[in-house]
């Protein structure tokens, strides 16, 4: 084995724990984010459903506003988020390098194509988890 195909290799271990550890944290936001929204919205239709409720320290009325506006923001930051988007590129990402890794192995492998397929994975991984916005601009040739 080359010592480029080892620095290669390296790489994209490194890259593969990055895209797994992405891929937990994005799913887990993402489910948190939904699953905390379906309740505080399920719990607000409860509350305005429900008949003479006496609570204690805080109006029915401002309980049930606030419920409301919490699912309404965990919605909108998953969405304008993009945790789903990012979980799922995680995932792609992390099966591809899994995959690269496998080529790595094969006796045959140029090591230029692994690292051209690596230069490859990472851009789709990159230009899928960062806005749009946020990509600097191309210079005019």
């Amino acid at each position: 084995m080359t010592e480029y195909k080892t620095y290669l290799q390296t790489r994209i271990s490194s890259a593969r724990k990055s895209a797994d550890t992405g891929a937990r944290a994005w799913s887990c936001a993402y489910h948190v984010a939904l699953g905390a929204a379906a309740i505080f919205g399920a719990v607000a239709v409860g509350l305005a459903a429900a008949k003479d409720l006496q609570l204690e320290y805080i109006d029915e009325s401002t309980l049930i506003a606030l419920l409301s506006l919490s699912a309404a923001a965990l919605t909108a930051t998953a969405t304008i988020g993009g945790f789903e988007r990012k979980w799922v590129r995680n995932r792609t990402t992390r099966l591809e390098l899994d995959n690269l890794i496998d080529d790595c192995h094969a006796p045959d492998v140029v090591d230029k194509v692994i690292a051209e397929n690596f230069r490859g994975i990472m851009t789709r991984h990159n230009g899928a988890i960062i806005p749009p916005s946020d990509v600097p601009p191309k210079p005019k040739p």
